[in-house]
């Protein structure tokens, strides 16, 4: 005859195994990470292009501390510590980083023409945008970047809570 702790420990290793959720992973929302992970990615790109328009200067630690904001919503909001979780941090990082950049040429290119921000959104051929982004690169933004998609990646996962010890209870 089996005690209930036993069968209780049987039954947990059995889940762990089978891939049924856990507790902390059952109450993670992948969708609502994403959806936070892309709007901080955003915003954070246009305060990027805000201030390299503002100093004049492409400074590589704005996409360190975009892959930094990104990774905590993802966890904040998503709870998750699965993979995925950390996909979507680093995927989002690494997006806003582009924006970022793309952004910053937007204004500089409203500041040319003396026309607002939107109407060249509006107007701009987006089939040369590869070309112009290409025409901005520095070989120091691969480092940025890849410390940002870290960042995003690393801070993207939830901390799995330590489960109590029911013997020691």
């Amino acid at each position: 005859m089996l005690d209930k702790t036993s069968e209780n420990e049987s039954q947990a290793t059995f889940a762990d195994t089978t891939g049924v959720a856990s507790p902390a992973q059952s109450k993670s929302n992948l969708p609502l990470a994403l959806a936070a992970g892309v709007t901080t990615s955003v915003i954070c790109a246009w305060i990027w292009a805000f201030i390299t328009f503002s100093t004049g200067y492409q400074i590589g630690y704005m996409a360190v501390g975009l892959g930094f904001a990104v990774g905590f919503m993802v966890r904040f909001t998503g709870r998750g510590s699965a993979m995925p979780f950390g996909i979507t941090g680093a995927v989002c990082a690494l997006l806003g980083c582009l924006l970022g950049n793309f952004f910053s040429i937007v204004t500089f290119i409203a500041q040319e023409e003396s026309m607002e921000i939107i109407a060249v959104l509006q107007q701009l051929d987006y089939a040369f945008v590869p070309e112009l982004m290409a025409s901005t690169f520095h070989a120091m933004d691969l480092l940025f970047y890849a410390i940002a998609t870290w960042a995003g990646f690393k801070y993207s996962f939830a901390p799995v809570p330590l489960e109590e010890d029911p013997s020691e209870v």
